[in-house]
């Protein structure tokens, strides 16, 4: 039953972007680029607690660590898959959404929710040798 309650939405956008610390339309370019994905209730967005829990993680990596968009694309799909691991990386991070005292995210977060994700997670990109090019 908790694992539901953290799953149900409950706060409105204005809410919602308080409890963050963000203006409103962050939270809906977030939505746009499919960073999270509040219930939707008569075209009112409704945020979970799991929701903040993730929002609070995307304000962190932007504000402290100096993330940008495409990064926070990847960083979601490791939390997702990998929650445990990105902590230990960022124990500030770890601290923070501990002092939120948000419920810990479902278990079986699907990778829908991020625009483009990877299914195996991130790709390694090599270098073209430009030699070989005539």
């Amino acid at each position: 039953m908790a694992a539901y309650a953290a799953r149900t939405g409950v706060y409105v956008i204005s809410v919602a972007a308080r409890l963050v610390a963000v203006n409103p339309r962050t939270l809906r370019l977030y939505d746009a680029e499919g960073f999270v994905r509040p219930a939707r209730q008569n075209n009112l967005r409704l945020y979970s607690p799991e929701d903040i829990r993730r929002l609070l993680l995307i304000r962190h990596l932007i504000s402290v660590e100096g993330v940008g968009l495409g990064g926070i694309r990847w960083i979601l799909w490791l939390y997702d898959h990998r929650r445990f691991e990105l902590e230990e990386l960022f124990p500030a991070l770890a601290a923070e959404l501990r002092e939120a005292g948000l419920p810990e995210p479902a278990e079986g977060i699907s990778t829908e929710r991020i625009k483009g994700s990877p299914e195996r997670g991130p790709a390694t990109h090599q270098k073209s040798d430009d030699s070989k090019r005539s």
